[in-house]
């Protein structure tokens, strides 16, 4: 749950098949990469994504540690408020932008449904203990048994079978041409986040066939990957860019990100009329934290009539012309 880099280093000397790092808010997580001291982290984070390489680390009090597998899972949950300031690093290109969020390719934002209910049954006893049974048997999965190849001393590998890779074939292109057009030209963060879907496809189809065998306790499994698990794999990615494109908005639709974020301040009365841009920047409030958001986000409201940007005149004094928020009088008084 909680340790560091150093540590889970001598774990994973003794466990090489990989760890999971289970963290129930990630917010907690994030904020010891940013701690001083403990700039090298991220970095380990980075380098334990791919699953496949060793790791050696030096140290004169230490010694050395070699880890043969750097392979490291993490899982757990984070709020929406939570997770802006780090999008907004990584739209902005600050210290935070180094590809570790792009790296949680699962993710998912859920929708909160306003018709509640209250659900009070017992457990699915029959799915659990068939659940149960799936993992049992992938914990003592051995790879000669089933066929699975092993080429130059690598990590065992499971192929697609000969339809797999034919679906994995016509599937890559789409994916390599959408990441060079013009659609996602404007939004490096979003396209980094897709491109690792490369890895993304083929991965999940290698867990949703293995999940499969082992459900029936690997009777009939061979092959190579399926072109089940394969179209399966695929319609996952198109779900959970679905959810990327949601959690990149203030990247793919600032505009209409940003004005989301006026709105509240507005409706809250933290945003008052006549307010500069320049100095409602620098309060520092999330999704509105530069001049050129803020500016995409004022035009949203003022083609729905909530308000303009005013060019303020000098004074007598002189000085240079502000860009002042003027909200419209009918806000007050209809308390939108």
């Amino acid at each position: 749950h909680d340790a560091t880099t150093e540590k889970i280093g001598e774990i994973l000397k003794h466990n090489p098949n990989g760890i999971l790092v289970l963290r129930d808010e990630l917010s907690g997580w994030l904020r010891t990469l940013d701690k001083p001291g403990r700039e090298g982290e991220r970095e380990f984070y980075l380098e334990a994504w791919n699953g496949d390489g060793s790791y050696t680390v030096d140290r004169i009090g230490r010694g050395t540690l070699h880890i043969p597998a750097l392979c490291l899972s993490i899982i757990g949950g984070i709020q929406p408020g939570k997770l802006r300031p780090y999008i907004e690093d990584t739209l902005a290109g600050e210290a935070g932008d180094a590809g570790l969020l792009q790296r949680f390719q699962v993710l998912v934002r859920p929708d909160v449904d306003a018709d509640w209910r209250n659900v009070d049954r017992w457990p699915d006893s029959a799915a659990r203990e068939r659940a149960f049974n799936v993992f049992e048997r992938l914990a003592q999965l051995d790879a000669a048994q089933l066929g699975i190849v092993t080429e130059g001393g690598a990590l065992p590998a499971l192929h697609f079978s000969p339809e797999g890779q034919e679906l994995f074939d016509a599937w890559r292109p789409e994916l390599e041409v959408r990441l060079r057009s013009h659609e996602l030209a404007a939004s490096p963060a979003f396209t980094a986040h897709l491109s690792k879907f490369r890895s993304l496809m083929p991965a999940l189809a290698l867990i949703f066939e293995l999940v499969e065998a082992a459900a029936v306790g690997f009777v009939g499994f061979g092959g190579g990957v399926s072109v089940r698990s394969a179209r399966s794999a695929a319609a996952w990615c198109e779900f959970l860019e679905a959810h990327a494109q949601r959690i990149y908005g203030a990247e793919l639709e600032p505009g209409l990100a940003a004005a989301r974020a006026l709105a509240r301040r507005i409706r809250s009365g933290d945003l008052e009329d006549g307010v500069t841009i320049r100095d409602l920047v620098r309060r520092g409030w999330s999704g509105l934290g530069r001049d050129e958001t803020v500016r995409a986000g004022l035009r949203e409201l003022e083609r729905a009539g909530w308000g303009r940007i005013w060019r303020s005149i000098p004074g007598q004094a002189g000085g240079r012309p502000s860009d002042v928020i003027r909200l419209n009088p009918r806000l007050r008084r209809d308390k939108l």
